[in-house]
């Protein structure tokens, strides 16, 4: 097989004519192979060139993909699967992700619990629930969200009470069926509904 030409391309892509065949090589492939200076190509050697170069058309992908933010490891490994990119690959990207420290199993569980404890209204249920459908288990979940106060609970339903109140949405049952769908423990809602004077 011989290397005709060499066409630059957006980015770090080049489109590379190899006998009749236009195929799109990064720039650290033609590095790596040196492609520059040696124009002849065994059929090994291009299978590959072609292979290393779809494992860094994954890494790429996922860190564009995890650029935009934080993901974990079932989302990246659902985002490839989509884009049809075979297993090993998949599961050599997510290990590289890993070591380059773009991938924290740890820091996303923390970031996620932090953001919904700011940003929404979610109870404990509906974060572990989402959790566990982002690919987390039980008990990793069940650590951080143990060691959050109970009287933060206790404040955003008071809030979502309080935010309740001012749209006339004010029945017990209704607010008890809203924000146990929210995710917050029977008892706690209950209790709260009791306390707050708003009916």
């Amino acid at each position: 097989m011989q290397i005709n030409s060499y066409k630059k391309l957006k980015g770090n892509l080049y489109e590379v004519t190899i006998d009749d065949l236009k195929v799109k090589l990064y720039d650290d492939i033609i590095i790596k192979y040196n492609l520059l200076l040696k124009k002849d190509l065994t059929e090994k050697k291009f299978q590959q060139i072609i292979a290393d170069n779809d494992s860094l058309t994954a890494y790429y992908r996922a860190l564009k993909y995890i650029n935009v933010k934080l993901r974990s490891e079932k989302e990246i490994y659902n985002y490839l699967k989509r884009l049809d990119i075979n297993y090993d690959t998949i599961l050599a990207t997510i290990d590289k992700l890993k070591k380059d420290g773009y991938l924290d199993h740890n820091i996303y569980l923390k970031s996620y619990i932090n953001d919904q404890l700011k940003f929404s209204n979610h109870g404990p249920f509906r974060i572990k629930n989402n959790l566990l459908n982002l690919g987390f288990k039980e008990n990793e979940i069940d650590l951080y969200l143990n060691k959050i106060d109970k009287s933060i609970w206790e404040e955003k339903i008071k809030k979502v009470l309080t935010k309740r109140k001012k749209l006339n949405k004010n029945t017990k049952e209704k607010n008890y069926i809203y924000l146990f769908n929210l995710g917050y423990e029977k008892q706690m809602i209950y209790s709260l509904l009791g306390d707050i004077e708003m009916y």
